[in-house]
């Protein structure tokens, strides 16, 4: 496996939008268009390889200009998928560079999980995280809004991890 920062556009995008061709539930999110929007707000792409075959992707996004959230639009192709917390593998083998990218750049790291109901895989996230890496994640109580712009959806909702200082600018919902 290698695990590399794609810093060309053109081959980005072409990664990218193979996830749009999936039958998986968010194809949607990875289009053409959404590349775009997407690729000006990122610090970094990256994608994990098996060979010249690509396992997973995602970005990192700059939030507030203090923070950045990883695992921005990640995806993992569905031959490289299991049953269960299918991100829990590959992802394992991307935190700590996609950490150290944000914190080398003056960011505070975080990673979301949509909606309260997803609370129990951000947690096991961070417990299975936490055993590689150097810097802590915590799961923050309350869910954060991660689209300002969209607030009445409820996915735009999530749970948030992140590292010390433990906080993050976003809106929180108390309930």
């Amino acid at each position: 496996m290698e695990f590399k920062i794609i810093k060309d556009k053109d081959k980005a995008k072409h990664i990218y939008i193979q996830a749009s061709l999936t039958s998986d539930e968010n194809h949607a999110n990875y289009s053409e268009e959404q590349f775009e929007k997407a690729w000006s707000a990122w610090i970094g792409f990256y994608v994990l390889y098996n060979k010249l075959d690509p396992i997973a992707f995602c970005g990192i996004r700059i939030f507030d200009d203090q923070y950045s959230r990883i695992f921005d639009r990640y995806f993992v192709f569905p031959k490289y998928r299991n049953n269960s917390l299918a991100h829990q593998k590959w992802s394992s083998n991307m935190i700590e560079l996609l950490v150290d990218e944000c914190i080398d750049k003056g960011y505070q790291p975080f990673f979301s999980i949509q909606t309260q109901k997803k609370r129990r895989a951000a947690e096991v996230a961070v417990k299975t995280f936490n055993k590689y890496i150097k810097h802590q994640f915590k799961v923050l109580d309350y869910v954060y809004c991660t689209v300002p712009t969209n607030k009445e959806d409820p996915n735009c909702w999530q749970n948030i991890a992140t590292i010390a200082p433990y906080k993050i600018s976003l809106e929180k919902k108390d309930e």
